[in-house]
This record gives C-alpha cells, sequence and structure tokens, in this order.
C-alpha cells in the first residue's frame, strides 16, 4: 500500500544545524576517529532524538513516538541493539562497546528521514556512522520531514438494535483506507475500547476515509467531525485544513453471517458480442431478499455490488432503461433466469451475475397525408438538405408522383422535380424544415411524411 504522503529530498540548510543546537536537540560528545571495539575496550551509551520538519525546513510539532532504529557495528551484519521512541520522540540509553556503528531508521508511512546527526554534523543518511567511545554518551539526531500538521483521528462504536452504543464491546481488529489529495492511500486498524487510531504529519487537502467491510458486522451510520453520513457506502469524504485533527467515527452493528452479490453488466450486438465502447453505467437493479429491498446502479465499469445480504432466496430485476432491451440475466454456472429471477445468497460468499442488454433500434415515426388527383400544398417534415427523391419515394404509389414544385422567391419563379426525369430537374434538396410545396400526383396517393 502507498504511503498518503510521498516524502521528497530535504535540502540540508546551514541554518537548520543551527536551530537544532539552538533547541538542545543534540548532546554528547563530537564523533572520534573511526577505532574498532577491540582497540578501545570498555563501553558506552547511544541515546537517538527525533525531530519533524515541514518541506519548508521548519521545525514542527507532530507525532515523535514509535520511530524505530537500528544500530549495528560496522563490518559485521549483527545487529546490536533497536532503540524506539517514546511520546517525547527519545529512545531509552542504549549500552554499547566502544566502537564503529552504523544507524538507519525504519521506514515509517507520512514521514521520510532526512538526515542523522552529532553535535550538529551530518554522520550520514540514509545510514548514519558514529563512533561510541569508551564511557562516553552520544546523542544521535534524526530529522525527518513530514508533509503537514494535519491528522486523522478513527475510533469504531458498536451499536445494538436501538443505535445505543455498546460499551463494553470489542472494537478492535476494523481496517480503514485513507485515500489523500496525492492518490496515494494507507490502512490503519481500530483499537480496542474504542481508542482512535491516528493518521498524523498530514497535508492540508481532500481526504476519504473508508472502512473495509467485515463479516458479521454491518455499517450503519457515521460521523466525520461532528457531520453524519450514512447509506450503502460506509465512507466519507472532507477537507482536511492545516493543523486540524479530523475525529471520524464509524458504528457498526453485528449481525449474522451475510453473503453478497456482484452484477457485471454488458452490452452486446444484434450477434451476441460484446459492445466494449457501450455505455454500462447507470443500470438499475433492485434485489430482494425476504421483506429487505435494496437497489443499487452500475458505476463506469458496469458493476452492482449488493454487500451483507441475509442469506437465503432473493429475486433480482433489473429496471428498464431508455434505449436498452434485456436479452438475459445469468448467475454463474446457472442458466438465464430472466427479470424477476431467483438466485440464492450463501453466507461468506459473493453471487456473481452477468447482465447482458442490446440497445433497442429506434425507428422515426411517420404520418400518412391524403393526396388527391392534382398539385397538393403540403409541408415537408424532412431535415434541411434531404433529396426531393427521398420525398417523392415516401409517395405510395410512386407511380403517381408526376411532380414536386416549390416556389424559389430569390429566382422568382417555381423549380422543380420530375421522377422521370432527374436529371433535368432544378429542384434536388429541401431547403428548410416545414418548406412548402405542391405535390402533383395523377391518382389518389399517401404521402408517408416524418412526424413534426
Amino acid at each position: 500500500m502507498k504511503s498518503i504522503i510521498h516524502g521528497r529530498t530535504f535540502p540540508r540548510l546551514l541554518g537548520l544545524a543551527v536551530a537544532v543546537v539552538a533547541l538542545g536537540l543534540v548532546t554528547g560528545a563530537a564523533p572520534a576517529a573511526r577505532v574498532s571495539a577491540q582497540q578501545v575496550g570498555g563501553s558506552g551509551t547511544v541515546t537517538v532524538t527525533k525531530a519533524l520538519a515541514l518541506p519548508n525546513g521548519t521545525l514542527t510539532q507532530g507525532d515523535l513516538s514509535g520511530y524505530s532504529f537500528i544500530i549495528t557495528p560496522v563490518g559485521t551484519s549483527q545487529g546490536a541493539g533497536t532503540s524506539v521512541t517514546n511520546a517525547q520522540g527519545i529512545t531509552q540509553p542504549l549500552s554499547l562497546p566502544a566502537g564503529n556503528y552504523a544507524i538507519s531508521e525504519v521506514t515509517r508511512p507520512s514521514a521520510s528521514l532526512v538526515d542523522f546527526r552529532v553535535n550538529g554534523n551530518s554522520i550520514g543518511a540514509p545510514t548514519g556512522f558514529f563512533v561510541i567511545p569508551a564511557g562516553g554518551t552520544v546523542n544521535v539526531f534524526a530529522l525527518n520531514q513530514v508533509a503537514g500538521t494535519a491528522s486523522i483521528s478513527i475510533s469504531k462504536q458498536i451499536v445494538d438494535a436501538n443505535n445505543n452504543v455498546i460499551g463494553n464491546a470489542d472494537t478492535s481488529g476494523f481496517s480503514f483506507q485513507v485515500q489523500g489529495p496525492s492518490g496515494g492511500s494507507t490502512t490503519v486498524t481500530s483499537l480496542a475500547g474504542g481508542a482512535a487510531a491516528t493518521v498524523g504529519n498530514l497535508a492540508p487537502g481532500t481526504y476519504t476515509v473508508t472502512e473495509q467491510s467485515r463479516t458479521g458486522f454491518t455499517f450503519v451510520q457515521g460521523s466525520a467531525g461532528g457531520t453524519l453520513f450514512s447509506g450503502a457506502g460506509a465512507s466519507t469524504t472532507f477537507i482536511l485544513q492545516p493543523g486540524q485533527n479530523q475525529p471520524v467515527i464509524f458504528q457498526n452493528r453485528q449481525s449474522a453471517a451475510t453473503g453478497a452479490v456482484s452484477i457485471q453488466k454488458n452490452v452486446v450486438d444484434a450477434a451476441g458480442n460484446i459492445v466494449s465502447s457501450a455505455d454500462r453505467a447507470n443500470f438499475s437493479f433492485t434485489l430482494t431478499c425476504g421483506t429487505a429491498v435494496t437497489t443499487v446502479q452500475t458505476d463506469a465499469s458496469g458493476i452492482a455490488n449488493f454487500a451483507n445480504v441475509t442469506p437465503g432466496t432473493c429475486t433480482i430485476r433489473e429496471a428498464a432503461r431508455a434505449g436498452f432491451e434485456l436479452v438475459s440475466i445469468l448467475p454463474a454456472g446457472a442458466t438465464d433466469i430472466g427479470n424477476n429471477g431467483t438466485i440464492t445468497v450463501t453466507a461468506g460468499q459473493t453471487t456473481q451475475i452477468t447482465v447482458r442488454n442490446r440497445a433497442t433500434q429506434t425507428q422515426a415515426q411517420t404520418e400518412q397525408v391524403q393526396l388527391f388527383v392534382g398539385c397538393n400544398n403540403q409541408a415537408l417534415t424532412w431535415p434541411t438538405g434531404t433529396s426531393v427523391s427521398t420525398v417523392a419515394a415516401a409517395v405510395t404509389p410512386a407511380s403517381a408522383v408526376v411532380a414536386i414544385w416549390r416556389y424559389d422567391n430569390a429566382a422568382g419563379r417555381f423549380l422543380g422535380f420530375s421522377p422521370s426525369a432527374p436529371s433535368v430537374s432544378d429542384y434536388t434538396v429541401v431547403s428548410s424544415n416545414l418548406e412548402t410545396v405542391f405535390i402533383c400526383v395523377n391518382a389518389t396517393a399517401v404521402l408517408n411524411r416524418p412526424v413534426r
């Protein structure tokens, strides 16, 4: 899983080293020349102090606890010890034989190591080298860059049938995905006793917190900063301000084991071949299981999911969508059950259903106009630019058409078209919708024109 915050190289500013020393964050003797533990004899101690800085180089407050460091004797792969920072960002003193050592930091989401320093002097990164003198104490200063000072605190609550919080319920082990403005994400797990799991050192921006579904529990509702959210998706999106801590609470109700139903929408052509470019979004499905009725719509990929479905026999129905006709509803391994067909939902399993539709063929509506022997004054309802021969072909019987005339104001005369002599006709296309013409026939006929 990618971290929400992506680190970048921090400029090693001279002023930063001065600020660190001024703040008293590093103490102890300067590193001595490299010597072996055998040459020196005796032992000393090492302590690591953690500090955080923003991308602009300014030292900042934040969660300093839980940073782990591995300290290894130079020339051997055997680890001498691991130190972990407390809430103040300081490790317990670690007693080691005098000699040369390497220090590295265990990678942690949302914070990237910038430098290791002793007495304000850089000793390297991502691996730093220093000497522990016999009887001496070395304080290694570790600086990390963080994206910001904001944080999100996620709490879990279990409620009863009346939505009252159950105080002694086990709230641990629920997973939440936190997605940030960079597109990256991280996952945190809820703690026992309702304690909040915190994601810190965040930059300002838009964040989405989503609870991952868990067997035996149903999402009821949640709140983000006091604003309630509910519905089919256990997810909330909000804007995090600089330095803000956003509390998010998810409430669940313990339920019997449930199943799920997943629908894949495909649009096919007349031959049954899948049309990959077809619009598959916003097809609506209703699942009825006993008295529970749930409706979902497909997304842009043609996917629609029903979660926390009570096991048993259910009915699936697709609502008609304009421009499409239903072809088949196919549960995995079964034949077409048709609309309002039944499926069996099993606890702990997902029932896969493929639904196929075909685009309906639209036909233009027409109206029939009676034509009498002679020249009939009629309005043409064909689009501008339609060939006049198309208009003539819409007369039944076609043999009755003698000519079609219209008066051209610009030319100051009638322009005509004759099916018997189209090569000499000077009226070839419809000049405008609802153009008025004379349709001359030598027998009773019918004009089949588009409905206005």
